[in-house]
């Protein structure tokens, strides 16, 4: 049976923590936008697909805040609604 560490956040208490969390989006030609997760799920199944690790090392609240706004490398124009962001 697989250990769960208790130290880290589960996948759902970091989906809980995303939902409302300010983000700033750095987009080519358009500068930094402010936006809100509206939809944590959405956007940690998102990420996921980019950097798999994203939240892995996430213990509370903070840490959650802090990786959702650590800069992603998209090629492609960031499209906030597939993303949960409003």
């Amino acid at each position: 049976m697989t250990e769960i560490n208790k130290e880290y956040m589960s996948k759902d208490e970091v989906i809980k923590s995303l939902s409302d969390t300010p983000i700033g989006l750095d987009v080519e030609n358009e500068g930094t936008r402010e936006g809100t997760i509206v939809d944590g799920e959405k956007f940690y199944n998102k990420m996921l697909l980019f950097d798999p690790d994203r939240f892995t090392h996430c213990k509370n609240d903070n840490e959650v805040t802090i990786a959702a706004n650590k800069v992603l490398d998209v090629k492609d124009k960031l499209n906030a609604d597939e993303w949960g962001i409003k």
